[in-house]
């Protein structure tokens, strides 16, 4: 742990001496959101854009979403409802030698709540709430992002009418992320360590985070949309670092200038345990679709 620690604070130390540097630097464009044009080493209060871009496909990523799932668990299949109100909201921005560097602090938070379909009902099965402080970093192909956040969850009050006996009502834990992403026009890859601080119930803290995305050209609908996909993977010395896999893939529009909103239409698919939720330690497979707002 303290390893990791001076670690992080030698990369900050390191970004920070980078941002000071004003010379010609290679530029190469924002992922998704389009950032502001701004002088070199300017600074920028509640700016537009992130400098680590929110990631397509880590389920515990807040988003503004709507998703039809169908889960199978221990052979059983159950269609749920997932609504997903959450954003990354930028503070503060220090920009580097070209407006696509710098450092931002942001905030970022949000909750899910899922529903049982089946059977004409509409049971809520818990909501799932998080709230974080990132801090990211970019220079060049190379961004840097760390977090603490807090994740809490809780059954719904019809799902615990219906289950009189669930082998528990609540989980809550806070949590040091930091993943290091290596960027090009179309595509990413990322990874990086996490560590649990605290976990009710108790859990092993260490997990392993890597991930890539696919951004393609805007050539659909006139240049509007574009392909996009991402695969995510997480494995926790809990359960023995067994890989957890998220896939979504789909279709963006909008997000190309400054202010534009954007609409992702995705395909999902998830094999591995929860992660997030009161039922977080079950395993879990299943496919669905979703619609993804970003402001």
């Amino acid at each position: 742990m303290r390893t990791v620690l001076l670690k992080a604070a030698s990369a900050l130390v390191v970004w920070s001496v980078a941002l000071s540097v004003n010379a010609a630097a290679y530029c190469p464009p924002s992922l998704e959101d389009a950032l502001e044009d701004v002088p070199p080493g300017g600074t920028l209060l509640l700016p537009r854009g992130h400098v680590f871009q929110p990631l397509i496909a880590d389920p515990i990523e807040p988003h503004f979403f709507l998703s039809y799932r169908s889960y199978r668990n221990n052979g059983q299949t159950v269609n749920t409802g997932v609504i997903g109100a959450g954003e990354t909201f930028p503070l503060w921005r220090k920009v580097g030698a070209c407006s696509t560097d710098g450092m931002q602090l942001d905030v970022n938070g949000g909750g899910v709540a899922r529903f049982v379909l089946d059977d004409g009902r509409n049971d809520l099965i818990d909501g799932d709430f998080t709230v974080a402080l990132p801090l990211s970093w970019r220079l060049g192909t190379w961004s840097w992002r760390t977090r603490l956040y807090h994740n809490s969850s809780h059954l719904g009050e019809d799902y615990l009418y219906q289950n009189q006996t669930p082998p528990r009502s609540k989980a809550s834990y806070e949590s040091i992320d930091f993943i290091v992403g290596y960027d090009q026009p179309e595509w990413r890859l990322y990874f990086g360590p996490e560590v649990i601080l605290r976990h009710y119930p108790s859990f092993e803290p260490w997990g392993l985070h890597v991930g890539a995305e696919y951004y393609g050209d805007r050539t659909l609908f006139g240049g509007l949309g574009r392909w996009i996909g991402g695969l995510d993977v997480k494995s926790w010395g809990e359960y023995g670092y067994a890989p957890d896999y998220s896939l979504k893939a789909g279709v963006s529009l909008g997000g190309g200038r400054p202010q534009q909103q954007n609409l992702q239409v995705m395909l999902e698919l998830y094999a591995g345990h929860q992660n997030r939720g009161v039922f977080y330690d079950d395993k879990v497979q299943y496919i669905g679709a979703g619609v993804y707002f970003g402001f």
